[in-house]
């Protein structure tokens, strides 16, 4: 069991923030060689970590920068239309990705409001 699930039964009264400066302080009181284990450990989570953000990264890299299609190939057919009704219509998606967004948020505040009034 941790520290954390020991500590929180043995005090059931300490809320989150009292619970972590209590472990804190318990950490800084530890002398060096019983947080020795821990350190090491720390230290190899994070070459750990470092190698596989690389190896990550690299592979990320990789795919975003294929070489690109050439734009006239990769073109489809024309249909007839101008650029100025597509221009058109990728305006309009716009605007209606916008109301959705907005439609979005005001649930969320209304939802929100909810949680206040069921708090007091």
């Amino acid at each position: 069991m941790s520290r954390r699930e020991n500590l929180k039964k043995e005090q059931p009264s300490l809320n989150h923030r009292e619970i972590i400066s209590k472990m804190s302080e318990e950490w800084n009181k530890l002398p060096t060689t019983q947080k020795e284990p821990y350190v090491k450990q720390a230290e190899k989570d994070k070459i750990r970590f470092e190698t596989e953000m690389k190896a990550y990264l690299k592979n990320v890299q990789a795919t975003y920068s294929e070489p690109k299609k050439d734009k006239k190939s990769a073109a489809p057919a024309s249909n007839g239309k101008s650029k100025k009704n597509s221009k058109k219509k990728e305006s309009s998606e716009e605007e209606d990705d916008d109301e959705e967004e907005d439609a979005y948020e005001m649930e969320e505040e209304e939802g929100d409001d909810d949680d206040d009034d069921n708090s007091d």
